[in-house]
């Protein structure tokens, strides 16, 4: 199906109005251009976690698409670190490297948590639960993968040795 650019502006219009307005202009709309779709939206308090409404926007902590930029970030900086820690091994390199490693994977999950364990199909309690526990579990990694670089060999050194094998 072609979107043509009318039907695109008046979706932009419409998402633009107040909802007073947008009852007139869904009227006029549909008497000069014949489009007969237009739907408004109006949520209430009662529709939470229902099926076919719009979420509350995100509150705390930082915007998602931020967030989401971040994330692509660091994994696209994780690409050139891999090789260039196989050359150069020190405490520093061990660091970044164990550092994007557990944040990349626990990113990873959380959103695998976040978009599967949702509350309208397993009750209120398994998202915060597993969030719970996959924060734990990343935080005694990371504490873990800390304590072998500084009282160890090191990680890099450690994947050195386990491809000599």
């Amino acid at each position: 199906a072609v979107v043509s650019t009318q039907s695109t502006g008046v979706f932009l219009l419409m998402s633009i109005l107040p909802f007073s307005s947008r009852i007139v202009t869904r009227s006029l709309l549909n008497y000069k251009t014949g489009f007969k779709n237009l739907r408004c939206i109006s949520i209430s308090s009662k529709d939470h976690g229902q099926l076919g409404t719009v979420p509350k926007p995100h509150l705390n902590g930082m915007l998602p698409s931020v967030h989401w930029t971040i994330e692509r970030a660091l994994m696209l900086s994780m690409i050139p670190l891999f090789p260039v820690a196989m050359y150069v091994d020190g405490s520093i390199m061990n660091f970044l490297v164990v550092s994007s490693v557990s944040m990349h994977s626990y990113w990873g999950l959380a959103g695998v948590i976040r978009d599967y364990a949702f509350e309208r199909r397993y009750g209120p309690l398994l998202m915060p639960a597993l969030t719970m526990i996959w924060q734990i579990f990343s935080g005694v990694g990371f504490a873990g993968l800390l304590y072998f670089n500084y009282n160890d060999v090191g990680f890099i050194t450690a994947v050195k040795k386990l491809w000599a094998v």
